[in-house]
């Protein structure tokens, strides 16, 4: 009598004795060998005979489980299902869960070598093997998210797509809950009990790296929410996720699983959107990351491209103003916002926007380039003031004061940019100077800057560009020799390109 009960608490599949068929004690024999293939052959005979043998279907639940026949599986669990007894229920769950963690977890094997080593021979398998998990458990979301990127890296990005719009539908919750409440990726765990109150009940893990993780359940409502926190070496916990009224059917430690939220099915389905030039279906994705993530930086910074490319600088211009109210002293803020009034052609905005930038950070090249280029822009504009004046006037006198210093400014900015090491011979910049000393008729400085250039030639002797740089200098100032020379050069560079 010991033996049997100490086989069921092996197979942990007995609640109590149960009178065995010969075939059915064989099988189970089978099972405690390990000899899965036989087992399932004598079970799938017993259920074939005795469709009401619950035993044995849970059993072969058992069995197709160890020989990956996840459909199977499942079936049989079914059809165990409504003769088991209540203990055996209770169990079932946790058995789906169990085995969606192991096919997860295998996939997510499967793609960190795939990614790593950019070999797709495994990619057939990681997509087979993440699909039984979504049998297993269609309602979880980072399924999705994992297959969507099994299908990016087989560049199948229509069905990529359809995994991340998923994942998205299945996380609809909780951001709704997030537009409600004001929850959010990285708020303080303090700050999620002063939304819903006390936890109702906590679980606490921890890291092999010593991290603290930490999963609290709250109710608010009719709405039970999961919220997982995160905390390092001894700094508080910070919010990486949570789920809203997950499945009934699910397990306690499956609902109290860690489970961050994911970016990456909202951003990837933005920039697939994005390469197709379907700027409204990228900008739609992005959405819902306004409350997931509000602060991030990445998130704003494409919507505000997507705007661009549009051309509806003016919502770019009003999400960055707003941005800049709420954090000031955020020099990539008001660099972007520098830069849309730039693209305005709002260039006195421009130039304010890009002073507060330099004076947060005095060596921000991105600045103090396009700091330059709106001086320069503005001075142009009044530039052409004059002239148009003078044209409608010709005794007129151009007041070249009213320009000139915001061209010194404008090179003095292109020579700290220059100061760089890493921007020191940049032409671009180099071909502004040039440009602005001609205007402002500073010829010293001028034939600094020229010398500086003749002696790039070792970098820039294949460089088209170098070359119809200094060939218009000298053709303007009537060097003959030279300009010949130099687009001559430019020419076999452009063909040697």
């Amino acid at each position: 009598m010991g033996a049997v009960v100490a086989s069921c608490l092996t197979l942990a599949a007995c609640a109590g004795l149960v009178r065995l068929t010969p075939g059915h004690a064989q099988a189970r024999q089978m099972m405690q060998r390990g000899q899965w293939d036989s087992a399932r052959v004598l079970l799938e005979r017993e259920v074939a005979r005795n469709p009401q043998s619950y035993e044995a279907w849970y059993d072969l639940g058992s069995v197709r489980k160890e020989l990956g026949d996840i459909e199977g599986m499942i079936h049989a669990y079914q059809a165990a299902e409504p003769g088991l007894s209540e203990d055996r229920r209770r169990a079932l769950p946790q058995i789906y869960y169990v085995a969606w963690a192991e096919l997860y977890n295998t996939t997510v094997e499967l793609y960190n070598r795939i990614a790593e080593s950019r070999d797709t021979a495994e990619l057939e398998h990681a997509l087979e093997t993440v699909g039984k998990a979504i049998r297993v458990r269609p309602d979880a979301p980072e399924n999705y998210d994992l297959e969507g990127r099994l299908f990016e890296l087989r560049g199948d990005t229509a069905r990529a797509l359809q995994s991340y719009q998923r994942y998205i539908t299945l996380l609809n919750p909780s951001v709704q809950l997030a537009r409600r409440t004001g929850l959010a990726l990285g708020i303080s765990r303090d700050k999620v009990i002063d939304i819903f109150g006390a936890p109702q009940a906590t679980r606490p893990s921890r890291t092999t790296t010593g991290d603290s993780m930490i999963v609290d359940r709250f109710v608010r409502g009719a709405d039970t929410v999961y919220v997982s926190s995160y905390a390092k070496a001894q700094q508080g916990y910070r919010v990486e996720g949570w789920r809203v009224n997950p499945p009934t059917a699910w397990s306690a430690d499956e609902r109290f699983r860690y489970a961050p939220i994911s970016l990456g099915p909202y951003i990837q389905t933005a920039t697939i959107y994005y390469n197709r030039r379907d700027f409204d279906k990228a900008l739609q994705a992005l959405d819902p990351l306004a409350t997931l993530t509000p602060a991030d930086e990445t998130v704003q910074n494409f919507r505000i491209q997507i705007y661009r490319d549009q051309g509806r600088l003016h919502d770019a211009l009003r999400e960055l103003t707003e941005r800049a109210e709420r954090d000031p002293t955020n020099k990539q803020t008001l660099a972007s916002l520098g830069l849309v009034y730039l693209q305005l052609e709002r260039y006195d905005d421009a130039i304010a926007e890009y002073e507060k930038v330099l004076q947060l950070d005095p060596t921000y090249d991105v600045a103090l380039f396009n700091a330059a280029a709106a001086l320069k822009n503005r001075a142009a504009q009044l530039q052409k003031e004059e002239r148009e004046r003078k044209e409608r006037d010709p005794k007129y006198k151009e007041n070249e004061q009213r320009y000139f210093p915001l061209l010194a400014k404008a090179a003095e900015y292109f020579d700290r940019y220059r100061q760089l090491p890493e921007h020191r011979n940049d032409l671009t910049a180099l071909e502004h100077i040039v440009n602005i000393y001609e205007t402002t008729r500073n010829k010293d400085r001028l034939r600094q800057i020229i010398a500086e250039l003749e002696a790039m030639e070792p970098q820039y002797s294949t460089d088209a560009r170098y070359w119809e740089l200094l060939g218009g200098y000298y053709a303007r100032n009537n060097q003959v020799d030279k300009a010949e020379r130099a687009y001559k050069r430019a020419d076999q560079a452009r063909r040697r390109n």
